[in-house]
């Protein structure tokens, strides 16, 4: 993923917020550039799990790029402190889903996964696809992003036992579907 835009974006974010300020020392902008070097490392570290997480959804890595910059643009802008960056995970991913829903209601996403994929990903993709929105958020953080229980609370800004009813019906939902595309592939062997 490309990220050479959003840095520009956040250095330029970064000296207009400095030079804005009536004084500007250059221990200002020194603060404002160590910020910026900040967030660069925590979008660096997450950068691939966000875009994955966003391609999972929007089937275009076109769009799940362009997303997951917004997103962390978006974050940055609100001037949350990452300190460590684990405070701002379920931050970003709820910033993502946002945009995904976003994105969903302005234009019609991508009907099938990118070609790259085999016919097993295939149908994992489209179960998923098909999967409510909440269970499919719970099963796609949980799975493919590893986050834990109270992390996708966090993000999803629901209890754990809400998340645990949602990944339970989320997986017992998948299980069927993908049963049946199970042995349909071993009829075809």
């Amino acid at each position: 993923m490309r990220f050479a835009w959003l840095i520009g974006r956040l250095v330029v974010h970064a000296d207009h917020a400095v030079t804005k300020q009536t004084v500007c020392s250059e221990s200002d902008r020194r603060l404002a550039m160590a910020k910026v070097s900040h967030f660069v490392q925590f979008a660096d570290r997450l950068k691939n799990p966000v875009f994955g997480f966003l391609f999972r959804l929007v089937r275009d890595e076109t769009l799940a790029e362009q997303l997951a910059q917004e997103a962390f643009l978006e974050l940055y802008q609100s001037n949350n402190d990452c300190g460590d960056g684990e405070r701002c995970v379920a931050t970003i991913y709820r910033i993502a889903i946002r945009m995904v829903t976003q994105a969903a209601a302005s234009r019609p996403l991508a009907a099938s996964p990118s070609s790259r994929f085999d016919r097993k990903e295939v149908a994992i993709f489209q179960a998923i696809g098909e999967l409510p929105s909440a269970q499919r958020f719970a099963v796609l953080l949980h799975k493919y992003q590893g986050l834990d229980l109270a992390q996708i609370g966090k993000t999803l800004e629901i209890d754990q036992i809400r998340v645990k009813a949602l990944l339970l019906a989320g997986y017992q939902t998948l299980r069927i579907k993908l049963s049946a595309y199970a042995n349909a592939e071993r009829r075809a062997e």
